[in-house]
């Protein structure tokens, strides 16, 4: 049986969401909420809801939030089998402040467990990554980790998101053996040196085909998707609905891209179906939408074509 490899984050979600505009340096009112995140582990957990075969590569503390991270995410579907349990270690935390429309406004992260993630343990899954249909894989990784896989993933097709803007910087060595790279306005402007609006997309996702990367996305937001590759460039819009939080919505979009990569969509095909994936999963507060699936992505794909 054919199958993904996702490897990266697994971390607690601590979201926060201001319920009027957010004064700095001040106390806020707002609902706080704990769920389960980490891109690599959202990315997996969505791609095991669309009836994917994903195993995930990444690495959690001895304690509570761990175990608890684990039991979730195996059972919505994902092999966590390869995950490292690190004694003596705390699981990473993602905290982040987002502002009464759901959108980010200021983020911390403690992933130092993740620094175990190496290219030795890689190395004891060469035969995983080997067989594997796609690998996924997010920059929280270490740098000799990411060089590692850039290594042994050579002839498979490789997904990276970029995650952050001091992040993304680990990958620009390596972009002609990427096959599709998600970045967001920041992102691709930290790695091309180009500044990216919905009118310089198009060049700069011509700067990224010309490093050697077989496809681009950049994420924009409200202005949506540019997508291209060398068969076909242009914008995917996102749908129309109501938002509860975008904290998850990347990872939604990179899981559809992979689903529609393996289902043999075109780019821009499977660009659709990311932003339905996106749709159903902005649509709710935690980071991962359970009701996602095929089918429902499907549905509301076709709601909104009839509209």
């Amino acid at each position: 049986m054919s199958y993904v490899v996702a490897i990266g984050g697994a971390n607690l979600d601590i979201s926060a969401q201001a319920t009027a505009a957010l004064l700095m340096h001040d106390s806020n009112l707002g609902s706080i909420s704990t769920s389960f995140g980490g891109v690599a582990r959202n990315i997996a957990e969505n791609l095991a809801r669309l009836d994917l075969n994903c195993h995930l590569l990444s690495a959690v503390g001895d304690d509570v939030n761990g175990l608890s991270l684990l039991q979730h995410t195996k059972q919505t579907g994902v092999n966590i089998k390869p995950v490292l349990r690190v004694a003596q270690a705390r699981t990473g935390i993602y905290v982040s402040v987002n502002d009464a429309q759901g959108d980010l406004q200021l983020a911390v992260n403690d992933m130092a467990v993740l620094e175990q993630v190496t290219a030795e343990y890689l190395q004891e899954h060469r035969a995983l990554l080997q067989q594997a249909a796609l690998i996924v894989a997010d920059t929280n990784l270490t740098t000799d980790c990411l060089n590692g896989l850039f290594t042994q993933a050579a002839q498979k097709p490789l997904f990276i998101d970029p995650v952050s803007v001091q992040k993304a910087v680990k990958i620009r060595p390596h972009l002609a053996k990427i096959h599709t790279l998600k970045p967001n306005r920041l992102e691709a402007e930290q790695l091309s040196g180009m500044m990216l609006n919905p009118a310089t997309a198009p060049a700069v996702a011509e700067w990224f085909l010309q490093q050697g990367l077989q496809q681009i996305v950049l994420s924009l937001g409200e202005s949506g998707l540019y997508c291209a590759n060398q068969q076909e460039q242009g914008w995917v819009k996102p749908l129309a609905v109501k938002v509860r939080n975008t904290s998850g919505a990347g990872d939604a979009v990179m899981a559809g891209l992979v689903y529609g990569y393996l289902s043999g969509y075109s780019l821009l095909q499977a660009a659709q179906f990311a932003q339905g994936c996106a749709a159903l999963t902005v649509s709710v507060e935690p980071a991962n939408c359970a009701s996602l699936s095929v089918a429902a992505v499907r549905q509301l794909l076709g709601t909104h074509h009839e509209s």
